[in-house]
């Protein structure tokens, strides 16, 4: 929508613009061509009517006024049957009495412009020609004036004037202006109508690339989009195949890969559960008989019995990878007194603690029992209580342990 409502925005002005540019043309055009017309008939009627008047041998102004009417109504009633409106009247600089105004019907009461009645006094051996308004049968429409100077015998100088409406080139721009108008809306319609389906064929493909990722995002790998022909969009189609095939082989052979891990992973840790039973009875044995050893024989048995839990725990931390990777890890929910399980924290760290120098500290007035999976917590709580010693720099420690009626917090 936004392409097709941007094309037809950007048809419209151009259809203003060219149209304006050539109803402009065609309407100077017309006025060029009356204008000329009219100043051609013009000036042949003024010198008709100056003929009249030179070859009258009665000079009385009966005589000049019937005349000079006979004049302008021949003038007014043309062989070419087009309406003209004449008015002959005295010059404004012309101070002798003579003829009054001679004027045809649909001119009577029209005072020619004051400029165009200067003009003809300034300069009486040319005509003046001006673009006016006519108020005819309730439109204005516009017309040719023409001005020109004649002479009458007795009367002195009179002024000569032609108007020539342009009712018929106003009908004619009318037309041409209902024809750009309805040309102008079907050129963009048209267009319109070419920007959808040109963006229909741009935008399908584009929206069938677009579902189809969605179901390769939703895990679909075996979705392709349809091939069509060899242009632009039939490649942009073949890229995309070409990377879903290759990420479906890539996300294959990851899968291969974390299917033989977590099968390494299963087979070392149950693989080292025997060797580890084995130690773990030899050792269990040693530390029991440590009574009987020199000192330093006994605290080695000691430690041996230590690293053995460690080992174990780590053994049991590989199992839980194997059994997430096989996604059959459960919880172990049993009561555990949080209280308890920080102390032997801080006890399997203190160590630690006393290497680098810092102070273990446990804050739980109040013991709480809740029901986790006490290996899970332990080993977070591990995990947090070696940072806080490792990136300490030798500063205390504090476990606070709280409760309420809804959780426990550490």
């Amino acid at each position: 929508m936004r392409v097709i409502t941007l094309t037809m925005l950007m048809g419209l002005t151009v259809v203003i613009a060219v149209g304006s540019l050539m109803y402009q043309g065609i309407a100077d055009g017309l006025v060029r061509s009356k204008t000329a017309s009219a100043q051609q008939i013009a000036l042949s009627e003024t010198a008709d009517v100056q003929s009249a008047f030179d070859a009258t041998d009665k000079t009385d102004m009966t005589t000049l006024y019937n005349l000079s009417r006979d004049s302008v109504q021949r003038i007014a009633s043309p062989l070419d049957d087009s309406a003209r409106l004449v008015i002959l009247m005295r010059a404004s600089d012309n101070t002798r009495p003579g003829i009054p105004l001679v004027a045809t019907a649909r001119a009577r009461g029209f005072t020619p412009p004051a400029d165009v009645r200067g003009a003809l006094a300034r300069d009486p051996a040319h005509q003046q020609t001006k673009i006016i308004s006519l108020d005819a049968t309730g439109r204005h429409i516009p017309a040719v004036m023409v001005g020109s100077r004649v002479s009458i015998p007795n009367a002195g100088a009179y002024d000569l004037y032609l108007i020539f409406p342009m009712d018929k080139e106003a009908d004619s721009l009318s037309i041409v202006r209902t024809s750009f108008a309805a040309g102008g809306l079907a050129l963009i319609l048209l267009l319109g109508a070419c920007a959808y389906l040109a963006t229909r064929l741009v935008v399908t493909p584009v929206r069938s690339a677009a579902h189809v990722s969605e179901r390769l995002a939703a895990g679909n790998l075996d979705e392709r989009m349809p091939v069509r022909g060899e242009d632009d969009i039939a490649r942009l189609a073949t890229s995309f195949n070409a990377m879903a095939s290759s990420l479906q082989r890539q996300i294959g052979q990851l899968e291969d890969l974390s299917h033989l891990q977590q099968r390494f992973t299963s087979d070392v840790s149950h693989e080292l559960r025997t060797p580890l039973t084995t130690i773990r009875m030899a050792a269990d044995m040693i530390h029991d008989s440590r009574g009987d050893f020199a000192a330093h024989v006994a605290r080695s048995s000691e430690l041996l019995s230590k690293e053995l839990d460690r080992f174990e725990s780590l053994l049991a931390d590989l199992l839980e990878i194997s059994r997430f990777d096989a996604g059959g890890a459960v919880l172990s929910r049993t009561p555990t007194s949080m209280r308890q399980l920080c102390a032997e924290v801080n006890d399997m760290h203190a160590q630690l603690a006393d290497k680098l120098g810092c102070r273990l500290v446990l804050d739980a007035p109040n013991d709480v029992t809740i029901d986790v999976d006490r290996r899970r917590v332990e080993r977070i709580l591990r995990n947090l209580v070696v940072n806080a010693i490792e990136h300490g720099e030798g500063r205390p420690v504090d476990v606070w342990v709280a409760a309420d009626d809804d959780a426990a917090a550490v």
